[in-house]
Parts: structure tokens; C-alpha cells; sequence
């Protein structure tokens, strides 16, 4: 491929989104023609104006931008930046998405947290007819990890049940 082109989301804001596009040669110098980056729904609708960048001749070295894009619509969810980089050759398309956590980063290195937005007070227990109808479809839960309750009802994620199962070791109270 003469040309590596990429996106990526570095803040989002509800209609707000600042990018890092990156351009870079392959093998060959490509010659740009132009470059335009713009947001979308997910069935194609354009929900910002498209964004043509100052870019166009040979491209020898490594370029990268800031880019900020408004959406002028509400931005649901599935949205996508698209990035297009025209050339001789032919365009060169990439896509980022808007959602929040959905890039391998977010999931693997668990850089952002997102919390309910009403907390959840207590949650209720399954009764046993729920229980039994739950393992008969999922049956590798059988031998899953329980925690124990502290009094008053909290989970204590490091009871002495747990901590027996998952290292073999003794609970010292």
C-alpha cells in the first residue's frame, strides 16, 4: 500500500471530538491530493461538516494533526469518524470509532472506567427456580467463584471461601 493513514480519538465531549490524524509513506512517495476527515452514523449520514486538511503534494515523511470536529447532529451510538486520503493511486479510506471503550487499548489496558449512572443500591438475590434455570444454559458457572457475605450484606470479594479457591491458601482472621 503506498500510503499508511490513520485516526485516532484522543477526547470526546457529547458533540465534540479531538482527533490525531497520522499520514505516512509506504514503500513508494505517494502524492496527496487531497485529505478530508469527517463524523457519521453508523447507516453513513454525515453528522459533522467534512473537514478538507491544508494537505496536498509528495508525502516523504511521517505527518500527523490535531483535529477538532463539531458534530451539527446528535451523535448516536455506533458513530464513526472516516478519513480519506486521496492520491494517484486511488483513495485511501480509514475509519475511527466514537463509542467510548470500544478500541483494543481501552479494553485491554483498561484505561477508562465508566460508572452507572444511578447507582445501584442492593442487588437481589436469584431465587432458586432463576439459579437453576441459569445453569442449565450456562453450566461452566457451576464451577465459578462465589463471594462471601459480610454482615450487613456487603460482598467481601476476599472471604475465606474464595481465598482458599483461587489460592489454596488459609484464611488467618
Amino acid at each position: 500500500m503506498p500510503l499508511n493513514f490513520d485516526i485516532q480519538l484522543l477526547e470526546r465531549d457529547a458533540d465534540r471530538f479531538s482527533l490525531s490524524v497520522s499520514l505516512c509513506a509506504g514503500a513508494e512517495v505517494p502524492e496527496l491530493e487531497r485529505v478530508t476527515v469527517e463524523l457519521r452514523a453508523p447507516g453513513g449520514a454525515r453528522l459533522s461538516p467534512r473537514l478538507v486538511l491544508p494537505v496536498r503534494g509528495p508525502l516523504s515523511e511521517r505527518l500527523s494533526t490535531p483535529v477538532d470536529l463539531e458534530a451539527h447532529l446528535p451523535v448516536p451510538p455506533g458513530a464513526y469518524i472516516m478519513g480519506v486520503a486521496w492520491t494517484a493511486e486511488g483513495a485511501v479510506e480509514t475509519r475511527c470509532p466514537t463509542d467510548e471503550l470500544v478500541g483494543l487499548e481501552a479494553h485491554v489496558m483498561g484505561r477508562k472506567v465508566l460508572l452507572p449512572e444511578d447507582p445501584i443500591e442492593e442487588l437481589e438475590s436469584l431465587t432458586e427456580e432463576d439459579l437453576t434455570a441459569l445453569l442449565a444454559r450456562l453450566p461452566g458457572l457451576r464451577d465459578a467463584v462465589s463471594c462471601e457475605r459480610e454482615e450487613g450484606g456487603h460482598l467481601d470479594p476476599l472471604g475465606p471461601d474464595l481465598v482458599r479457591e483461587l489460592f489454596g491458601a488459609s484464611w488467618e482472621e
